[in-house]
């Protein structure tokens, strides 16, 4: 899941989408690409009250997530981010 500011062209989207993609599928896949679009947030982030969210599903990472981490930290449209690993075997 993606947060991003409001200000971001669709071409930065874009960019940050891309940056992802080519971080964790490195051997994988994107299962699926869903853009909830532009929200009111709860409380102000980077002092911003609205936010373009996106949730991005993914098969088979093999990337590092850690550098993904660091990077998406470093990106100033990226209000906020949340990476969710689940071992398929367990999910029923």
């Amino acid at each position: 899941m993606l947060v991003l500011s409001p200000k971001a062209a669709e071409g930065d989207e874009k960019k940050i989408g891309e940056l992802v993609k080519t971080q964790l599928t490195k051997g994988g896949k994107v299962v699926s690409t869903t853009h909830f679009g532009k929200k009111q947030l709860a409380y102000p982030i980077k002092k911003e009250k609205e936010g373009n969210f996106w949730l991005l599903t993914l098969a088979d990472c093999a990337g590092d997530i850690k550098n993904l981490t660091g990077k998406l930290q470093q990106e100033q449209l990226v209000l906020r981010f949340l990476l969710v690993l689940r071992n398929e075997g367990l999910v029923k």
